[in-house]
């Protein structure tokens, strides 16, 4: 999502015919710290936000699993 620090602002998860998940981790690659998450059940929706930003002080790696779901991230560089 972003090589270096950033904030994230919201999370939306569209899910196909099964689960998905998106997992942010404050890492360049995968692995590191899990911050947020959101989860969306078989063909479901979810937003999550988090108006004052979630702030990853190295970088924010997503991890998604599901088959075809539909995930956007809304970040930025610069605090709101």
């Amino acid at each position: 999502v972003s090589a270096g620090p950033a904030y994230v602002y919201e999370i939306y998860v569209e899910a196909g015919a099964d689960v998905a998940t998106v997992e942010l981790a404050n890492q360049a690659t995968s692995g590191g710290t899990r911050l947020l998450g959101a989860r969306a059940g078989a063909n479901g929706q979810t937003t999550r936000s988090f108006p004052k930003g979630a702030y990853f002080d190295t970088a924010v790696y997503a991890t998604v699993t599901g088959t075809a779901p539909v995930i956007e991230i809304v970040w930025s560089k610069e605090p709101a």
